[in-house]
């Protein structure tokens, strides 16, 4: 065993790479940097998907080499040329992630089982509790959900979803650094971007992640800033439409609130610096907060009337608040250098690079300030929870975009661009090359395949088929709730936070499952036995549930798990008064 494949089996986290390592083929591992670890895994005998990687790699290198051609020449002119070349290389790149219909996270799980939950009851917080994914989060994954021809193949619109949800940020920030700087400037930013988030084999960043809606819609604000400038007074639609887009991001992802702030305090000041009268000036900073505040008045009322706001308010503030591992400063620190991917450590030792060398011309500017505050807010939401799942570095994009395009259009010799672009070009070629090859070996469920039943599902099927039955599932492992197109029978579909040892709301939540349970009466009760994310509690160990199971239920029968996490066995249990006369004296 080598010293790769050792890593990957002590690794506490669940990886494609874990499975593929760990899988009966030889496979042969080649030094390389990525996201997750170290290894660019070369598949002899798998060689059924080399056409899909060829596409992914030459046809991203094509683009991009073009895009190159472009800008050099002088014929890159029109922006939305621009934003349509970045599209087409995000597009491409991730057309492996794509085409997999399975899940590249247990999060997808997750979300999927939320659109079940909002199909059958679409009140969000009285039949979903999303934790930290995200009201819009869920609601969008119900529209998945919804459309039938696309629930077989939900996993790869999923997929589909993360890669245009990337590129609209990009294209936003694309137009943001170009109207605030030079079509160059925004080039050399957005292409950090695109090596950030989007040239990399790391799962966490292809799935559709969480921070996606609110990274849209910071993104969005940062162009609506973009176009406000001192000189003149910002038209009054702008302002109320920027208002109601930052007023949504805590309820994208509670996480984005911080970096939605610092645009707001922004917004703010360039209304109090700007040009015009006081009263005017008033007039605007009132229509921000109140625009601002328009989403959450709307929020509270709908909740207040479907008497959900003490829930609201508990699953969604105060358990978020409380979520994950709480480090002080200095180990929050470390923590945040020790797990960042690498493609976001070589984007920002670029920017950081660029911004030293060009500091004596920017020291003075707002706009660099503004970048730092990004910067300082996006630490904050990565490090708050005490995760640092990969996906939360999502939150460093603005920075690095931003970063990046000051740097380099502030940059005074003509050499020092030249190795900026050197510096960022051959990241992005390495990136792509090597990247894009990985890709294709990692993905091996097959493409563009129906979501197939696993015999736990089958087996599940037999006793709750009706449109009115529910599942509940004790553990991470809603991906039975895909499979079967049952609804959870709990409001938390993944137990998250009562397996947390550190949740001071434990006995609340462990009250409310159970008060789940007793609602929604679901005939079968599943024990994953895995908890993919996170320690492991048995529910034997839950006073209070496993006695509502030992009165409600009875053990069925073992049985194999889902294919896509490694056939782990699941025990199912069957409602007393549901189970079948032939099985009683079992």
């Amino acid at each position: 065993m080598n010293i790769f494949e050792k890593k990957y089996q002590l690794s506490d986290r669940l990886t494609v790479y874990e499975k593929f390592l760990t899988g009966p083929h030889p496979v042969m591992v080649i030094p390389f940097v990525d996201s997750f670890s170290v290894g660019l895994i070369m598949h002899p005998s798998n060689l059924q998907g080399f056409p899909i990687s060829a596409l992914t790699t030459g046809g991203t290198l094509a683009v991009f080499i073009f895009s190159l051609f472009l800008a050099r020449s002088g014929r890159f002119t029109s922006p939305w040329v621009s934003a349509l070349l970045i599209t087409l290389q995000l597009l491409l790149f991730r057309l492996p992630f794509i085409l997999t219909n399975a899940p590249l996270s247990e999060d997808e799980d997750v979300i999927l089982t939320f659109g079940l939950n909002l199909l059958r009851n679409p009140v969000i917080f009285d039949t979903v509790e999303p934790t930290s994914q995200g009201l819009i989060h869920a609601y969008i994954a119900m529209f998945v959900e919804w459309f039938s021809p696309v629930a077989a193949y939900a996993y790869s619109y999923l997929h589909l979803l993360s890669a245009l949800g990337c590129s609209l940020c990009l294209m936003l920030l694309f137009l943001a650094m170009k109207r605030l700087f030079s079509l160059p400037a925004a080039l050399a930013g957005i292409s950090l971007g695109l090596l950030s988030l989007v040239f990399t084999d790391d799962t966490d960043f292809a799935h559709y992640h969480n921070e996606i809606e609110s990274l849209i819609l910071l993104s969005w604000a940062i162009y609506l800033l973009a176009r406000i400038s001192p000189k003149t007074s910002p038209p009054l639609s702008s302002i109320i439409i920027m208002g109601v887009v930052l007023g949504l991001v805590p309820y994208a992802k509670l996480q984005g609130v911080p970096l939605a702030l610092v645009l707001a305090l922004w917004a703010l000041w360039l209304i109090i610096v700007g040009r015009g009268e006081k009263r005017r000036k008033l007039m605007e900073a009132g229509l921000l907060a109140l625009s601002g505040l328009t989403p959450t008045f709307i929020i509270v009322a709908v909740l207040f009337k479907f008497n959900l706001l003490s829930d609201a308010f508990f699953y969604y503030i105060r358990a978020n608040w409380a979520y994950g591992y709480q480090f002080g400063f200095l180990a929050q620190v470390r923590e945040f250098l020790s797990n960042m991917p690498m493609q976001i450590q070589i984007s920002l030792v670029i920017v950081l690079a660029a911004l030293t060398v060009s500091y004596k011309r920017i020291r003075r500017l707002p706009i660099l300030y503004l970048n730092l505050m990004l910067f300082l807010a996006g630490w904050y939401a990565i490090s708050r929870p005490g995760l640092f799942f990969h996906h939360y570095y999502s939150y460093m994009l603005p920075f690095i975009v931003g970063g990046g395009a000051l740097g380099y259009y502030y940059l005074d010799l003509d050499l020092k661009r030249k190795l900026f672009q050197l510096a960022v070009t051959s990241s992005c070629l390495f990136a792509m090359i090597f990247s894009g090859y990985d890709i294709d070996q990692q993905l091996h469920w097959g493409w563009l395949k129906k979501i197939e039943q696993s015999e736990a599902a089958r087996v599940i099927s037999q006793f709750a088929s009706s449109p009115d039955d529910w599942l509940a599932v004790w553990g991470w492992y809603s991906v039975l709730n895909v499979e079967t197109g049952l609804p959870s029978a709990t409001r938390e579909n993944h137990s998250l936070s009562l397996h947390s040892p550190l949740s001071p709301y434990r006995d609340q939540f462990e009250k409310k499952y159970v008060d789940d349970l007793r609602r929604f009466r679901p005939i079968i009760f599943v024990d994953s036995k895995v908890m993919n994310c996170g320690p492991f509690v048995p529910f034997q160990y839950m006073p209070l549930l496993n006695r509502y199971i030992e009165d409600n239920y009875v053990f069925f029968r073992t049985v194999p798990g889902s294919a896509y996490w490694d056939l782990e066995p699941v025990d199912i249990y069957i409602r007393k008064d549901r189970v079948p006369k032939k099985e009683r004296s079992f």
